[in-house]
């Protein structure tokens, strides 16, 4: 077994079978999740007008756990710079600091601004991307930064695109090489710019994937 393996089930039996009552890990990354937003509120909040339940980080903590992280809740900031710090300085021992909403160009949109007055060393600010255009990613000191959209949507397929990556390279996992389908548009589709990551319904149709994109959205 060499260095960057998950130990799973056969790693840990292959171990005690060779007489091994210890191993040498590495710890887990812990991952500080913030939500922003006034109009954003906890789950179970019996909810006003104008207000949304933040559903973003119970996903976004589901997914860090099934990749080997420790996920650490933040709460949910308010639209100024004071909230924003205050609750960011909370994580600072975290590996990874993950904010949700916020990084965009609104005037409600506070986070790359606030973090930057902390010393946060911007690496990039928008891609290429859709959804998940908003996404920013920069160093505070020794921890790292990734800001994800507010939109579920995009957070989540942002989270499995960037967090997941982020989270294996802390943990100093080598990542599994994916597999590829071949599968067929149901619908005779056009290359875009940026890319566009469409939802759709997968089914087998005389032995081949057909994939059928749902109606399109917006969604940033």
């Amino acid at each position: 077994m060499r260095a960057g393996l998950r130990l799973g089930p056969r790693e840990l039996m292959l171990a005690a079978a060779m007489n091994r009552a210890e191993l040498p890990v590495r710890r887990k990354p812990k991952v500080a999740i913030l939500a922003t937003g006034d109009e954003v509120v906890p789950p179970g909040t019996e909810l006003a007008r104008d207000q949304v339940v933040s559903s973003v980080p119970a996903g976004l903590a589901a997914l860090i756990e099934a990749k080997g992280g420790e996920p650490m809740s933040l709460g949910i900031a308010k639209d100024t710079a004071e909230s924003l710090i205050t609750l960011a300085r909370t994580g600072s021992a975290a590996d990874v600091l993950v904010t949700i909403g916020g990084a965009s160009v609104g005037e409600r949109d506070l986070v790359s601004a606030a973090l930057r007055s902390e010393g946060l060393a911007l690496d990039f600010w928008k891609i290429a991307m859709r959804p998940g255009k908003p996404l920013l990613y920069g160093r505070l000191g020794t921890q790292r930064v990734l800001g994800l959209p507010g939109n579920p949507v995009s957070a989540l397929i942002c989270g499995l695109v960037f967090l997941v990556r982020c989270c294996t390279a802390c943990s100093g996992c080598v990542r599994a090489r994916r597999g590829r389908w071949r599968r067929r548009s149901a619908r005779p589709s056009r290359p875009t710019a940026p890319p566009a990551l469409h939802a759709g319904d997968l089914a087998m149709e005389a032995g081949e994937r057909r994939v059928t994109p749902f109606p399109p959205r917006t969604v940033p």
